[in-house]
């Protein structure tokens, strides 16, 4: 996905710990921009990956043991893509 790797070139400053960006998963990717997001970064991912494919890959990060998001994220995104508290 040449887009995708645009996107993590143009936000790399978010992704300072990681060396191979090239082999981050979808996933790890949407929870990095979770946790430290702006709304263009939200936005420009959810359009590059679908909002359903966006919409799935949140609630497999927020479905996890260990979750690495703020509370506040986590209730404004339930919110934004109208899913139940305890998602």
């Amino acid at each position: 996905m040449e887009k995708l790797k645009k996107f993590l070139l143009e936000n790399k400053v978010l992704f300072w710990d990681i060396w191979d960006l090239e082999n981050l998963s979808e996933n790890a990717i949407e929870e990095r921009i979770l946790k430290y997001w702006n709304w263009r970064q939200v936005k420009e991912l959810e359009k590059i990956l679908w909002k359903e494919k966006f919409k799935k890959n949140y609630i497999e990060i927020i479905s996890k043991k260990r979750i690495n998001l703020w509370k506040k994220t986590i209730n404004l995104f339930n919110l934004y893509f109208n899913l139940q508290k305890n998602a």
